[in-house]
């Protein structure tokens, strides 16, 4: 099977199982397995996968029809322009998360150096996106869980830049 068929398989499917996003889900699989966005596989969907990426995509998609949350199947999610890595034990990142720390950043502007304590901070998406809005802020990340620990000592690690402890 071509790329553009193992897709549109995938949405077939996923619009079956009544996910409410089909297209998208389908397509973030494709960008994942085969590294071809909706517009790649409009060029070049007509290429055949390697049986590899095709055998993992496929069991993608029918964890996501069965309800697997499409970021634990990736890995990683997108939070405020910055990538963090998520999967089963720890929360992932949503869009009232982001309020929330726009509206933190919003009553710290003007404070010289903020400094903060996130408690069962998982993937440390607050403090990492607090520091990516105010970059003089100093946060000290405690987590409990052994699981979310990982997670969020893989994120710290990719943003060097802010300064985020655990």
């Amino acid at each position: 099977m071509t790329v553009q068929e193992l897709y549109r398989q995938a949405r077939y499917i996923l619009e079956d199982a009544g996910l409410d996003s089909p297209d998208f889900d389908a397509g973030e699989l494709s960008a994942h397995f085969f590294g071809l966005d909706r517009a790649g596989i409009a060029l070049y969907g007509n290429r055949t996968p390697p049986s590899e990426a095709a055998a993992a995509f496929c069991r993608a998609v029918k964890e996501r029809a069965a309800r697997r949350p499409l970021q634990y199947l990736l890995g990683q999610w997108e939070f405020m322009g910055l990538t963090l890595q998520v999967g089963e034990g720890v929360l992932i990142p949503r869009e009232d998360t982001v309020v929330l720390v726009e509206e933190l950043a919003a009553g710290l502007r003007g404070v010289p150096v903020p400094r903060g304590l996130d408690l069962c901070a998982g993937t440390g998406a607050v403090a990492l996106g607090l520091c990516s809005l105010l970059p003089d802020t100093e946060a000290l990340c405690l987590e409990l869980s052994p699981t979310a620990l990982s997670f969020l000592k893989r994120n710290l690690d990719a943003y060097p830049q802010y300064h985020v402890q655990v």
